[in-house]
C-alpha cells in the first residue's frame, strides 16, 4: 500500500516535531562525547562536620579510585540530618540542602560540597525526591490506592504525577537544584506507581477510577488479589508514561539552567530479570523508559536483598543470576554506559559491611559482562578500596576543575529492537490473561506477578535513618 503526504501534512509534522524538540530538550540531536565511566559513591549521611574533614573525605574517595560521589539532598522527617552543625529547634524536619523557595531550607550544604568535591577531581550527583517531595509550602493532590483492608481507595502522602500543580511545583523545585555547580542530579527511586496506586476521585464526587473491580481478580472476601486483568496492563502503561512525561519535563528545564547537567533515574532490578514483575509492581516498562531523555539508568543490583527475596541460598546461584542481571541490562542500552549497576555495601539489617572478597568477585563479573561503572550503596568508612581500585584501575583522569568534561552524551531518541529472550523477555504481554495468577512470591518465573516483596519499595530511602550510615 503507498502512502502520500501533501506539503500541509508534511507542514504539520515538522511543526509537531519541532514542537517536541522544544518540549523534551536536545536530547535527539546530542553530539557524542568522549565517555567517562562512572565509580559512584552513593553517600546517605554525610558525615564530615567541618570542610577540612570533608575535603579529607573527598580526596580518600579518589584516591580509593571512585570519580564521583552522589549526595542526598532531601530530608524528610524520619531522615537523619547530614552532620551540619548543632542544630537549632527552629531548624526544619523536611526540606532540602540549597537554596529554594519552593521548600523549607535546612541548610544550604550543596554549593560547599560540590566546591569540595570538584577540588578533589570528584563529579557530585545531587539525590533527590520526587513524588515524595511532600514539603511544599501548601497542600498538593496526592495519590490514592486501593487499600485491600477497608477495600476503599484513600489518599496517600505521594504526590500526584498527573496534577498540573504538582508539576509546577516539582519543576520550579528542580531547577533551583540545577542552578547549584553541580555535574548531575539522580532521581530517588520514589519516580513510581505501586500496582495499587494511581486512582483518582470521579467529577461527581461518587466513586474513583478505573474502578478497582476492572483491574484486578479478588479473593472471595476482597481482601487479597489473586491475579491482574486486561484493563490493569493498560492501566500500567498510561502510570509509567504519566511518570516518564514528568521526569523528561524536570530535566528539560533543569537543562535550561545548565545544558550540561547530566541525568540518572533510578530503576528496580526486577524491572530487567522480569519486565512483567516492573510493569505490574512499579510501572516501570522498558519500552516506556527507552523514551526517557535521562543520560544513565541506575539498576538497584543490590545482590544480599536479591538473594533473601528470591531465596536464593549459595553463592553460586546468586552470581548465576547477577550475571544474567548484568546482560540483562541490554535491554535498556542504548549505548555504551547507559546502564551502571549499584551494588550493595552494607547488610540491611544490621548496617554491617559485607564482604570485600564477595564484592570483588561481583565487580569481577561486572567487568567480564563489559560493564565498566558502578555504584556502591551506601558509603561507609569500611568500604574496601583495593576493590573499588582494581575495578577502576584503567578508568580515565578527570579534569580537576571541569566537573562536566567527558560526561555520556543524552540519547538520540529512535525506537529501540527489544529482545525477548532476555530476562523473560519485553513481548510478555501475549500471556497476560484475566485469570493470570501468581504460584509464588520469590519463584523466578514468568507467573509471579502478583504481590512485590515489601522491601523492594524505596530501595535507597530507607537506609539513611540507620546510625550507621
Amino acid at each position: 500500500m503507498t502512502m502520500t503526504i501533501n506539503k500541509s501534512a508534511m507542514s504539520a509534522l515538522l511543526i509537531l516535531f519541532s514542537c517536541t524538540l522544544m518540549l523534551f530538550g536536545k536530547a535527539s540531536i546530542s553530539h557524542a562525547r568522549p565517555q567517562t565511566p562512572i565509580i559512584g559513591a552513593q553517600i546517605s549521611i554525610l558525615k564530615p562536620q567541618t570542610r577540612e574533614e570533608r575535603r579529607y573525605l573527598f580526596a580518600q574517595l579518589r584516591t580509593s579510585g571512585f570519580n564521583t560521589i552522589i549526595v542526598r539532598v532531601f530530608q524528610n522527617c524520619s531522615d537523619r540530618y547530614h552532620h551540619i552543625g548543632k542544630l537549632s529547634t527552629t531548624t526544619p524536619k523536611e526540606g532540602v540542602y540549597f537554596d529554594t523557595s519552593q521548600a523549607p531550607v535546612i541548610s544550604n550544604l550543596l554549593p560547599d560540597i560540590c566546591q569540595d568535591a570538584h577540588a578533589e577531581r570528584l563529579r557530585v550527583f545531587a539525590w533527590m525526591t520526587t513524588l515524595h517531595a511532600n514539603y511544599h509550602h501548601k497542600p498538593l493532590p496526592k495519590v490514592y490506592h486501593y487499600n485491600l483492608q477497608s477495600r476503599s481507595c484513600q489518599p496517600t502522602d505521594t504526590l500526584d504525577p498527573t496534577a498540573h500543580e504538582n508539576q509546577e511545583f516539582l519543576i520550579a523545585l528542580y531547577r533551583d537544584l540545577a542552578a547549584n555547580p553541580i555535574d548531575g542530579i539522580m532521581f530517588q527511586d520514589d519516580l513510581e506507581l505501586r500496582h495499587t496506586e494511581g486512582f483518582h476521585p470521579k467529577q461527581n464526587g461518587k466513586g474513583f477510577y478505573p474502578e478497582p473491580d476492572t483491574l484486578y481478580n479478588f479473593t472471595v472476601n476482597k481482601n487479597g488479589i489473586t491475579g491482574y486483568k486486561p484493563t490493569f496492563w493498560k492501566w500500567s502503561d498510561k502510570k509509567a508514561r504519566a511518570l516518564q512525561n514528568l521526569s523528561n519535563a524536570i530535566m528539560s528545564a533543569c537543562r535550561q539552567v545548565n545544558q550540561n547537567l547530566i541525568f540518572a533515574r533510578n530503576i528496580h532490578y526486577e524491572t530487567l530479570l522480569n519486565p512483567q514483575w516492573g510493569k505490574a509492581w512499579f510501572a516501570e516498562i522498558p519500552e516506556v523508559l527507552s523514551s526517557s531523555t535521562t543520560d544513565y539508568f541506575f539498576v538497584m543490583a543490590y545482590q544480599q536483598q536479591i538473594s533473601r527475596e528470591l531465596n536464593i541460598t549459595s553463592e553460586t546461584e546468586l552470581e548465576e543470576l547477577m550475571q544474567r542481571l548484568f546482560k540483562a541490562g541490554n535491554i535498556l542500552d542504548r549505548g555504551k554506559q547507559q546502564v551502571v549497576f549499584k551494588l550493595q555495601a552494607v547488610d540491611w539489617k544490621n548496617e554491617n559491611p559485607l564482604s570485600s572478597k564477595k564484592i570483588s568477585s561481583l565487580l569481577q563479573l561486572l567487568k567480564k559482562s563489559r560493564r565498566n561503572s558502578v555504584v556502591m550503596m551506601p558509603y561507609n568508612e569500611n568500604l574496601f578500596a583495593h576493590s573499588i581500585g582494581a575495578f577502576s584501575a584503567r578508568q580515565p583522569t578527570l579534569s580537576s576543575n571541569k566537573g562536566n568534561d567527558n560526561l555520556l552524551p543524552r540519547w538520540a531518541e529512535s525506537r529501540y529492537n527489544f529482545s525477548n529472550n532476555l530476562a523473560g523477555g519485553i513481548g510478555a504481554d501475549k500471556w497476560q490473561t484475566e485469570y493470570l495468577t501468581a504460584p509464588g512470591f520469590h519463584q523466578l518465573t514468568t507467573d509471579n506477578i502478583l504481590q512485590p516483596p515489601v522491601t523492594t519499595f524505596n530501595q535507597d530511602i530507607r537506609f539513611k535513618q540507620s546510625n550507621e550510615l
